[in-house]
């Protein structure tokens, strides 16, 4: 079966007092990364499958709670589409430049293209300037994985910044389109994620 890449929409839930006095301030969540939902069985597949989500985003992006509203009838699907969505990774809504934990309602699209594996290696920045250090240091043929270990605040940096092959479809598109630039070994320039900045290798397989 072919991947499901996602197209989404976002209503911010409404009755909420702490969020109405701040109208018009309000950034929504923005998905950042995905995780694969699971299969979908031919008796609840449709040309025009969608879900709608309640969900609660957390101020460092990650989904604390999701629930399938129109649920498919079939409950094992429905209970692993759950637990994938709860892997997803967003940029946090905002309030005046602050990160902040807000439910939402998530109608998601499914749509069923090509993976694209591309063999990835990254160094996860808190700051731009970090970010550009880094940058500038690679552009001088200071070792990648060495960077990744010293300096990169994901979990990846204990394996020098190594992913492996990567479904780049489960990236936003500005990201995927970056990728896509690279050859082998090449890097991008730092690329904002969410609050963060990240530098992604292509490793030649």
């Amino acid at each position: 079966m072919k991947n499901i890449i996602l197209i989404l929409s976002i209503l911010i839930l409404a009755g909420c007092a702490s969020m109405n006095q701040f109208d018009g301030e309000i950034s929504s969540p923005e998905l950042l990364k995905q995780y694969p939902l699971p299969p979908i069985p031919a008796s609840i597949y449709s040309p025009n499958f969608s879900l709608n989500l309640k969900l609660l985003i957390l101020e460092n992006g990650t989904v604390k709670h999701a629930t399938i509203l129109n649920k498919t009838g079939n409950e094992e699907w429905d209970s692993l589409a759950q637990e994938s969505i709860l892997k997803w990774v967003y940029i946090p809504a905002h309030i005046k430049d602050r990160p902040v934990s807000m439910w939402v309602n998530q109608r998601v699209c499914v749509d069923f293209k090509d993976p694209v594996y591309i063999n990835l290696a990254e160094i996860l920045c808190d700051t731009l300037a970090t970010a550009q250090r880094i940058y500038e240091a690679l552009s001088q043929n200071e070792s990648f994985g060495e960077q990744a270990l010293k300096f990169s605040v994901d979990p990846s940096h204990s394996n020098n910044g190594m992913l492996g092959k990567v479904d780049i479809r489960l990236f936003p598109n500005y990201i995927q389109r970056e990728i896509l630039k690279l050859g082998n070994n090449e890097f991008t320039k730092p690329i904002k994620y969410g609050d963060q900045y990240i530098i992604f290798k292509k490793i030649s397989d």
